[in-house]
């Protein structure tokens, strides 16, 4: 049996965490995060570029 692993949204610029979960079984999700709201202080362009992170 395939073990399932919980991902979250996280900014690869200033690593906030925000939004919901999810859970897969085979490795990172193949959808792209949602969009994090707000202004974020390390990125170029000041908004959030999220990434799939385990959790």
């Amino acid at each position: 049996m395939s073990q399932s692993i919980r991902w979250t949204p996280v900014c690869i610029y200033c690593g906030m965490s925000r939004g919901g979960t999810l859970t897969t079984s085979n490795g990172r999700p193949p959808t792209c995060p949602p969009t994090m709201s707000g202004i974020c202080p390390s990125s170029p362009d000041k908004k959030h570029k999220p990434r799939w992170e385990e959790c």
